[in-house]
């Protein structure tokens, strides 16, 4: 069986983010994000809205900065 993280492996670690065990998204494609309480939230350009931890959020913000550039 081929898991999340062998995928993840043959991704652009630029452009794509692992937002928990189950989910990874493209940077590029990401409309908007904002903290809820110790929750980053995302917003897709597709409406999707995903959550994750504050631990992760750091890392998603500097990544996100740095597509920006």
């Amino acid at each position: 069986t081929t898991t999340l993280g062998t995928i993840q492996q043959q991704l652009d670690r630029d452009l794509f983010f692992r937002v928990n065990r189950g989910q990874v998204i493209n940077l590029r494609y990401v409309s908007s994000y904002s903290k809820e309480g110790s929750l980053m939230v995302v917003e897709m350009i597709s409406g999707h809205r995903f959550v994750f931890s504050r631990r992760r959020s750091k890392d998603f913000r500097r990544r996100q900065e740095n597509l920006s550039i």
